[in-house]
């Protein structure tokens, strides 16, 4: 019986692990995304792209945590499990709020806002 047990134990840790993550942009909540995404195949270039294609081509771009600010500036092929974020196969996933903060291309304003009204 155990086995049996350990078995369906062993499939559901295999499935991938998803969490809900809500990237919000740093002092302004204009451009906000939330996605449900894998944690096991998700990179930090990834979340990296998913910005961008919502805010166009940038300068520069960081992302951090929201819980401590602490930003994600590891390998950008690291997992977002890699960077801590932990998954559920099931309902009640984690939700993981991320913030991100950019220059746009062709511009030396960083602050977006800043940048619509020159």
């Amino acid at each position: 019986m155990s086995s049996g047990l350990e078995n369906q134990n062993a499939r559901i840790e295999a499935l991938p692990g998803y969490a809900l993550f809500n990237l919000k942009l740093i002092n302004w909540g204009y451009i906000d995304i939330a996605r449900c995404l894998p944690v096991d195949t998700t990179t930090l270039a990834d979340i990296k792209s998913l910005i961008t294609q919502h805010v166009g081509p940038t300068k520069s771009l960081q992302v951090s945590r929201a819980d401590n600010n602490f930003p994600l500036d590891a390998d950008d092929n690291i997992t977002l499990r890699g960077l801590g974020f932990r998954g559920k196969v099931e309902k009640d996933l984690p939700v993981y709020n991320l913030h991100y903060d950019f220059t746009p291309v062709g511009t030396t304003e960083s602050d977006p806002l800043l940048m619509t009204m020159s």
